[in-house]
């Protein structure tokens, strides 16, 4: 990793971060969009932003986007 990667994992990137609560309100739109190959990420920066800089965010999207691949069974 170069210090400049480093730099931006922990001040975060130049998008402005509208934090967490924001982001979770905006979540599913920005999973539908992903998961249509769509760019989510130019429709939605500031969620890109905020996944960029929140780990616990970014699992939590991570795990949206494999239960739009794989949704649970009828007994899950």
């Amino acid at each position: 990793m170069t210090s400049d990667e480093i730099i931006d994992v922990l001040l975060g990137g130049p998008d402005p971060d509208p934090g967490c609560d924001a982001t979770m309100s905006q979540l599913a739109a920005w999973a539908d969009q992903k998961h249509a190959g769509l760019d989510a990420d130019a429709a939605f920066p500031g969620v890109a932003a905020h996944l960029h800089n929140c780990a616990s965010c970014r699992e939590d999207a991570e795990g949206l986007l494999v239960m739009l691949i794989e949704p649970p069974g009828p007994s899950e």
